[in-house]
Order: structure tokens, then C-alpha cells, then sequence
């Protein structure tokens, strides 16, 4: 290995060791064998049908990238409720939904998709 990649190293196997390299891993796997699309597009898609996420932005430095991202929208609508399931699991990290200022009341943010 070479010393000015030991910063590299090191976080690597950190997150190794904190199950991260194994989660992607297993996103790859639903991406490719259950959804048939790219590990971006399902973490857009993934975000696009989040009743928790109210904005989705997209970073491009190329026209095919920006293209690659937008596919994820039909990706959202072609993930149904089990796959969604399946990437909660795998993500382990599902947050509570918004209650409101102060917690006073459910916001739910209806998706078209």
C-alpha cells in the first residue's frame, strides 16, 4: 500500500468493521437481481419514494450522468413495497416519521409514485 493512501486504508477497513462495505454489498445485490437498475438510481429511487424525504437533489457533472440519475424515477415507481422493505432492512436505520413542530401532529407527504 502506498503512504499516501494509508488516510484510505484506514477508513476503509473502519468501515468494514462497522458493517457498511456489507450493506453496499447487499444493495448492489437488490439493485441488480431485484430491481434491475444501478446502485444510484435505487438510492435516488429509494429517496424518491421515502414518505420522509421531501427533496431529492441530484448531482451531475456530465449530461449521461445527469440522465443515469433521472432513470431513478421510474425506478420509484417500479419499487414496490417488499423491495422497499428489503433496503429498510438491509439500511437498518429507518427513522421515525415527522410528528410535526414540536412533535404535535403526523406530516404525511403524499407521493405521486
Amino acid at each position: 500500500s502506498q503512504p499516501q493512501y494509508s488516510w484510505l486504508a484506514k477508513r476503509l477497513n473502519e468501515w468494514k468493521e462497522e458493517g457498511k462495505i456489507q450493506k453496499v454489498r447487499e444493495l448492489s445485490l437488490i439493485a441488480e437481481e431485484d430491481v434491475g437498475c444501478s446502485v444510484a438510481q435505487l438510492a435516488l429511487a429509494w429517496c424518491v419514494k421515502n414518505p420522509n424525504v421531501s427533496t431529492v437533489l441530484l448531482g451531475a457533472s456530465k449530461p449521461e450522468q445527469l440522465k443515469e440519475n433521472l432513470v431513478a424515477v421510474d425506478v420509484a415507481r417500479r419499487l414496490t413495497e417488499e423491495q422497499m422493505a428489503k433496503i429498510e432492512h438491509v439500511l437498518g436505520n429507518k427513522p421515525f416519521p415527522y410528528q410535526g413542530y414540536g412533535g404535535a401532529g403526523r406530516r404525511q407527504i403524499e407521493s405521486s409514485l
